[in-house]
């Protein structure tokens, strides 16, 4: 990371991105004698991201033609068999900037969809709801400010075991390990923004880095009539605490990105097979 974030407002005009998305599937992880959907993630459109094409590059032969719908390619099988699916997305992906922020209002109906206490790993528990009101008053920008600095001074990001977690306290069992996954300290992040009563949302997606392209999960609040990301990917970058300029880099605004989730409405779901107990991911 050097001495800090590039200055990504120095290209406003967006890079020509390609992104290639495959997902292998063994038939002996199917359900046997059984018909089968197969999922593959697929970008969405929205703020950061223009001339965006999505196109199948790989599917079984037997299969009827892979449908794309918002965030998915997905492909049905009558059997179980060994299959690939592969889609190749380009876009031309722009950096969402603070003060640039496409606005976006909300109804009450969607403001209370992103204020619910309990949606997957997101619950607002006592414990949360007082740690939050603990924090300092003001308009919601500087509260969601004060979250992100409690949260990273609290929290790092590394891998962790699922089977570890207390799914009925996952924020509380994050604060009191110091550490978990993006997925689980944007869920925190979105806990506490809501504890708060600033609408918030969980983001997943495909960050753009040539040596290490991987997916990634941040946290969206809504604010000043936009949606304002926060990523806790940062306090990877700040060296804990050594650069400092990284610390901020991502509270209010991220680097291009593709995004393949939205919740609670837009996202892959199941992949199709069932998995083991225990089981390994490889990111190259």
């Amino acid at each position: 990371p050097g001495e800090g974030p590039p200055d990504w407002s120095r290209h406003p005009a967006g890079r020509r991105v390609g992104v290639t998305l495959t997902r292998r599937f063994p038939a002996h992880a199917m359900p046997p004698a059984r018909p089968v959907r197969l999922r593959l993630p697929a970008p969405l459109p929205g703020p950061g991201v223009a001339e965006l094409a999505v196109e199948v590059l790989e599917q079984p032969a037997e299969a009827p033609p892979a449908t794309l719908s918002d965030g998915r390619m997905e492909v049905r099988l009558p059997r179980p068999a060994d299959a690939v699916l592969a889609l190749r997305a380009t876009a031309r992906a722009t950096p969402l900037l603070a003060g640039r922020l496409p606005p976006e209002t909300l109804s009450a109906a969607e403001a209370a969809l992103h204020l619910r206490a309990e949606e997957g790993f997101i619950r607002v528990t006592p414990a949360l709801a007082a740690l939050a009101a603990g924090l300092e008053d003001g308009p919601p920008r500087e509260v969601a400010q004060a979250i992100w600095r409690a949260t990273l001074r609290r929290v790092q990001v590394e891998p962790i075991h699922y089977a570890e977690v207390d799914a009925a306290a996952p924020g509380e069992w994050v604060l009191a390990r110091g550490a978990a996954d993006c997925q689980l300290v944007s869920a925190l992040l979105v806990a506490l923004f809501r504890a708060r009563g600033i609408p918030a949302r969980l983001v997943g997606g495909v960050l753009l880095y040539p040596r290490a392209p991987s997916r990634h999960y941040w946290a969206e609040a809504h604010l000043d009539g936009a949606w304002h990301p926060f990523d806790a990917i940062a306090r990877d970058l700040d060296d804990d605490g050594r650069v400092p300029a990284w610390h901020d880099a991502f509270a209010g605004q991220v680097e291009p990105r593709l995004v393949t989730e939205r919740h609670p409405r837009m996202f892959t779901g199941a992949p199709g097979v069932t998995l083991p107990a225990a089981w390994l991911m490889l990111r190259r």
